[in-house]
């Protein structure tokens, strides 16, 4: 009797946690509207991996050039 009445509060409260209306939305990121222009500095690699800060470093770049909003 017990496991059963466990059971169903478990599933009462997991229905209630489970609504559509709970969203995650993280606030948007953004420079200050002065800074037009940004530099990004090479990454350092202390793997084993060889030439693996400069394709860090290149893809880091490319996302703020795809985006078009700051000069790199």
């Amino acid at each position: 009797m017990r496991k059963i009445i466990f059971l169903a509060a478990a599933a009462l409260g997991l229905a209630a946690c489970s609504g559509p209306d709970i969203i995650y939305k993280p606030a948007e990121q953004k420079l200050p509207i002065y800074i037009k222009r940004i530099a990004v500095r090479p990454f350092a690699n202390k793997t084993q991996q060889f030439g693996l800060e400069e394709k860090i470093t290149l893809k880091v770049i490319d996302e703020f050039l795809k985006n078009g909003e700051y000069l790199v």
